[in-house]
């Protein structure tokens, strides 16, 4: 593929041009399809009306350079995606505009799963490079066209990165803070952050650029680089450099890769930074009694439960929590994945 290529969020003016390069896209592999739900039979004003319609799904035309080359619709869910169109013209097919145009898409909605249904064919290859697996035929729709299900749990093959936080990351952390209730907003920050915090007050907690020995504290974002997205937040803090001791705080991932062990990598990632880079003797966390998926991060990095603070959370009308102090010594052992690094 020569040429760069771009997502560009589908506009009326496009609407004929992307008609007609989907139903050249379509025509082949669902050719031996006379069922109405075949893309081909779809009249040019229902595509116009459903190109605009607000319904959770985002439509693209793909653009390479300024020739537009192809479309795609995306549905974004909490844990997972689903890609459910994505049409190239017949005569650039074969050059990797396919594969990067999945790339594209997926950076569109950083998700645990993505999911799309296609005919087999020549999509199989693409899919197959791609990293989506055939889950099985998911239906027949009237001709002689059976439509498949392609999976990509991207959870399983992302590798993420902890890298110093910066200025450019803040808005996808203050996105993920805002999706947070009063009880993690607890663990994250201990009552530091607004239910939405602005842009001030995020600069104003975190330190963003290089990290140096001697600082108060590091905070990083956990990064998906082949993604290019933001997965999430951990930081250290409190740190006494003369005693080598320090506090991991800030344990923050999103909505939609949680459950998949990023807490637990970032982590672990983290605690080897603090102790084989910089030389800490000693971490401490602090979280709530009920923060289960958190507790498991930490108690799987070597930390072992040291106190109980009474009643730390409680609101009217809620049952109060305590809070936790876990900490970690130099013995602990780390059964962290050698693929998790940590850059400077």
């Amino acid at each position: 593929m020569r040429g760069e290529l771009t997502l560009k969020k589908a506009q009326p003016k496009d609407g004929h041009a992307l008609f007609e390069l989907r139903y050249l896209a379509y025509l082949r592999p669902y050719a031996l399809d006379s069922s109405p739900e075949s893309p081909c039979l779809e009249a040019e004003e229902d595509f116009l009306a459903r190109l605009m319609e607000e319904d959770g799904c985002q439509r693209y035309a793909l653009w390479l350079d300024d020739r537009l080359v192809g479309g795609a619709a995306l549905r974004p869910g909490e844990k997972d995606a689903a890609i459910e169109e994505l049409f190239v013209d017949p005569a650039l097919q074969g050059r990797g505009i396919g594969g990067e145009a999945l790339r594209l898409l997926e950076s569109q909605a950083p998700s645990a799963v993505y999911t799309l249904e296609s005919p087999l064919g020549r999509q199989q290859g693409l899919f197959d490079r791609a990293g989506y697996r055939l889950k099985g035929q998911t239906r027949s729709p009237g001709g002689r066209c059976r439509m498949y299900k392609w999976e990509k749990e991207a959870f399983r093959q992302v590798e993420i990165l902890l890298s110093p936080l910066r200025k450019e990351h803040l808005d996808a952390v203050g996105r993920m803070l805002s999706e947070l209730d009063e009880k993690r907003l607890f663990d994250v920050g201990g009552g530091i952050f607004a239910e939405n915090p602005d842009m001030e007050t995020l600069t104003g907690v975190f330190s963003t650029g290089r990290h140096h020995a001697g600082a108060p504290r590091f905070d990083y974002a956990i990064e998906a680089p082949e993604l290019n997205a933001v997965l999430g937040l951990i930081s250290l803090t409190d740190m006494d450099w003369e005693v080598r001791r320090a506090r991991v705080a800030h344990l923050l991932v999103d909505t939609r890769w949680r459950g998949v062990g990023l807490g637990e990598q970032a982590v672990q990632s983290v605690c080897r930074a603090a102790c084989e880079k910089y030389g800490f003797r000693g971490l401490t966390a602090n979280l709530l009694e009920d923060n289960e998926p958190a507790l498991r991060c930490f108690l799987a990095a070597g930390f072992r439960t040291a106190y109980r603070r009474e009643d730390a959370w409680a609101k009217e009308g809620e049952e109060p929590l305590d809070s936790l102090t876990l900490m970690r010594g130099p013995a602990a052992a780390l059964d962290a994945d050698e693929d998790a690094e940590t850059e400077e």
